[in-house]
């Protein structure tokens, strides 16, 4: 399988978890909260949905042969360094990642505001990501 094959196989993994969480684009605040379950699964699909960003951003770096990241934030800004990526896009990645972070290593104090903000805002965030990425292949 080619590089570019399995960067369009992430593509097509990322989509089905924008898809997963644009179906709970409407859920209200006292529904998020009152169901620790469904908001459990939310988080841990906003995790997968980073990793398979950064799953992504590591293989095109790597097919393209751009300079190697240093972290995770760091795949992101070298997404942005070659065009990818782009100013306010570039910053909301970057708090993805460190968001990540704490979903993996820091459970226990995710705050639950900033989950429902970013299951708000990450489907369409991620949607603009696989398209550029899309475009380059």
């Amino acid at each position: 399988m080619t590089g570019k094959e399995r960067i369009s196989e992430k593509l097509v993994e990322l989509s089905s978890y924008i898809d997963d969480l644009r179906g709970l684009r409407d859920l209200s605040w006292s529904e998020f909260q009152s169901n620790v379950m469904l908001r459990r699964g939310i988080e841990r699909t906003l995790q997968v949905m980073a990793e398979c960003a950064l799953d992504t951003g590591n293989m095109l770096i790597s097919h393209f042969q751009w300079r190697a990241p240093e972290s995770n934030r760091d795949v992101f800004r070298v997404l942005s360094e070659h065009g990818v990526l782009e100013g306010p896009l570039t910053e909301r990645f970057l708090k993805v990642a460190s968001f990540r972070n704490i979903l993996v290593h820091e459970y226990a104090r995710v705050d639950p505001a900033i989950v429902f903000a970013l299951l708000k805002k990450m489907p369409e965030d991620l949607l603009a990501f696989r398209d550029r990425i899309a475009a380059l292949l």
